[in-house]
């Protein structure tokens, strides 16, 4: 499934160094949003950055979101 966020991320990654997208179908819908919860990537969450328009989306690791302009 491609998200509408693929452009956003392929203008600030034209190189394609990030390893993975995941879009909403990889999301928890929580308290009336989707959530992306990066606790379940099995990975350090220190090292990952979450790029989205909503800060809904990153309300359980808020300090990985990067928000952008919808």
């Amino acid at each position: 499934m491609v998200g509408i966020g693929d452009p956003v991320m392929s203008q600030l990654d034209p190189h394609g160094l990030a390893m993975h997208r995941l879009h909403r179908d990889a999301t928890r819908f929580v308290n009336g949003h989707h959530v992306k919860d990066l606790s379940r990537l099995n990975r350090n969450v220190k090292k990952i950055v979450l790029v989205d328009d909503d800060a809904h989306a990153a309300m359980l690791q808020p300090a990985n979101l990067v928000r952008v302009a919808p």
